[in-house]
């Protein structure tokens, strides 16, 4: 059951042109690899990890105040060691990056839902082919799937075994 690719397909009013070969979950790590590689990735401020955390939900109109003040004086520019258009650039620079993790966010979701549609179609394909050799094992000249369909009927579970809640002791119930 190999994946089919919606987009190998020639489409007719763009020529000839067939789409570029589908990528192997190999060589997508690789290029997401190589990509990650060339990310900068920023030193983070001077603070505890919780406090830190805190920081990057700031109000972005304090952060716009703040900026307005600091391009008023060049004495908070000199103690901050940073200037107003410094501090715009990084606020553009933030927006652009969020830009960018909102697609990766998105390419994860569907990366997600499409592994979850394969793992469907490989459980429906193995029980439909408990079903059918189980069904063919009852015919003595398939006799060597006996020993394959009661492998699959010990291992066979729908789902996942549900906790056992403790038994709580009549006296504990009658004392409630």
């Amino acid at each position: 059951m190999a994946d089919k690719n919606p987009q190998s397909t020639t489409d007719p009013a763009a020529g000839a042109t067939p789409s570029p070969e589908p990528l192997t979950p190999e060589e997508a790590i690789q290029q997401l690899r190589a990509l990650m590689a060339r990310v900068p990735f920023p030193q983070a401020p001077p603070a505890h990890r919780p406090f830190r955390r805190r920081l990057s939900h700031v109000d972005p109109k304090f952060v716009d105040a703040a900026i307005n003040a600091i391009g008023a004086s060049s004495e908070a520019q000199a103690a901050l060691g940073a200037s107003d258009a410094q501090l715009r650039t990084e606020v553009e620079f933030v927006a652009r990056w969020s830009a960018l993790t909102d697609e990766m966010t998105a390419a994860l979701r569907t990366l997600l839902a499409a592994n979850d549609i394969r793992r469907q179609r490989l459980g429906l394909t193995s029980l439909q082919a408990y079903r059918i050799c189980e069904q063919l094992a009852r015919d003595e000249a398939n006799e060597k799937l006996i020993s394959f369909v009661r492998e699959m009927k010990r291992m066979k579970k729908f789902g996942r075994a549900r906790r056992r809640r403790p038994e709580t002791p009549p006296e504990e119930t009658a004392k409630k």
